[in-house]
Order: structure tokens, then sequence, then C-alpha cells
């Protein structure tokens, strides 16, 4: 996951996991044990392996410091460190128990102009777990479901997301069906928008056939009256931003 120009973590908030073992009930984790397992985490939902370098840059934290972090997470059984060679950092990726450590909240959505309801929004979906994946829909999937191309192409509309502080991790949606991205994220958390038409006992169920708890959770807003779609429409809206 790219940093994005994002402020890094502030790296006097140490990482203090204490207990060693096989159950989750037995480990503390504390700030930055959760963060860096969601660093982790969001790799490899962008299929991208986690190393060094890399951690080093989303976080600020010196290297001996953080590589202290990830072989005490490693001996909790949170994550897998792949060695190799001098000429090669170090490959880090999280395993269940780790997966099973922090709450992943998934929300999705067009996103061809951004406006105060999204910010409003994707604030309060990263505010009910510890990570934030957002699945941006594809060009195709805007064309077929509002008859119309969107405004930005989207490469640029993830591009946009990702600057977002909430969004941790920003990912094309599938073009096909939307639950096959649910499946390569499998979420605690569906977040949904306040406008958005997607059933929540249905996805419910959707998750259920598919083996997935999951929590659908609708949202408010302090400005219902404020869509993109309206933006486009009617650019006099544009004087309630």
């Amino acid at each position: 996951m790219r940093s994005n120009g994002k402020t890094a973590e502030n790296p006097q908030r140490l990482l203090s996991s204490i207990v060693a073992g096989d159950s989750l009930d037995q480990i503390n984790l504390s700030v930055w044990s959760r963060r860096l397992l969601t660093l982790v985490f969001c790799s490899s939902i962008d299929e991208k392996a986690t190393n060094l370098p890399r951690l080093i840059q989303q976080t600020s934290l010196p290297e001996d410091f953080l590589m202290r972090s990830l072989d005490e997470l490693a001996s909790q059984r949170l994550i897998n460190i792949t060695k190799s060679n001098s000429d090669t950092p170090d490959a880090f990726r999280i395993r269940s128990l780790g997966r099973d450590a922090i709450k992943v909240v998934f929300s999705g959505g067009v996103f061809d102009i951004i406006h105060p309801g999204h910010i409003y929004t994707l604030r309060k979906s990263r505010e009910l777990g510890d990570v934030l994946i957002l699945s941006v829909a594809r060009d195709t999937t805007v064309l077929r479901m509002k008859g119309r191309r969107p405004l930005n192409a989207e490469a640029v509309r993830r591009e946009m997301v990702s600057a977002i502080e909430s969004v941790d991790l920003a990912i094309l949606g599938s073009e096909s069906n939307l639950f096959e991205t649910v499946l390569r994220v499998r979420p605690d958390i569906i977040s949904l928008g306040y406008d958005q038409k997607h059933d929540e006992d249905a996805l419910q169920r959707d998750a259920e056939r598919n083996g997935l708890k999951i929590e659908v959770v609708r949202l408010g807003s302090p400005i219902p009256n404020l869509k993109s779609s309206k933006l486009v429409e009617n650019r006099d809206i544009l004087r309630e931003i």
C-alpha cells in the first residue's frame, strides 16, 4: 500500500505486544502492533508483499525498532516473516490469527466527484474498525448501472480516494459481481452510505451462503441531499458545498 503522501504514524506510540500464545484472547495488542497488522493485511489485499523499506516509509519508525516489533508479532504467530538473501528485503505476511486480531471494514462506491458527504461517510466507516478497505467501481460497472461513463476514469477515482486520510486501501472492484470483491477482502463489517441502493438483507444472505460472518451497517448523513449524480446534473447545487 502506498503512503499517498499521508502523514506518517507518530513513532512515539510504541508497540508493546506482551503475551505470546496460540489463542487471540491471550494477546494484548497495542496501538502500534494493531497498526502494523493492518499495513501487512492491506498489502496482502493489494497482492503485494510487505517488506521492511515499505514499512519504514509508511510508519517513519527506526529500522531496528520496527524489526524488533515485527519479530515480536511473528513470535506471537500473528505474521510470517520470509527470510531472504541480503539483496532482497524480508517479506511479511499476515497469518489467520493476525487477521482475527483486527476488525476490517469494507465499503465501496463510484467516487466520481468527491464531496463532503463522501468524507463524512468514509470517516464514520473507518471509526467502525481498525482498517477501511474501499472498492472503487470500474468504468464498465458505472456505465452498466448508470447508463453513462464516469467523469473520471477508474484509475483517477482510485487515486483520489486513496489520498483521503480515512481510507487505508482503495482497490478497483469486480467488473462482474460486487460480492467477488467482498470475498477478496472478507471483511468483518460492510459499511453502506446513506444513498447506496444495496439491500442489507441480501448482503447478509450472500455472506452467509459464502461462509462469512459480516455485520452490515447503514450510515446516515448530515447532508443527505448532496449526491454526486445531482452535482453532475445541476451545477447550482455546488453552492451547497
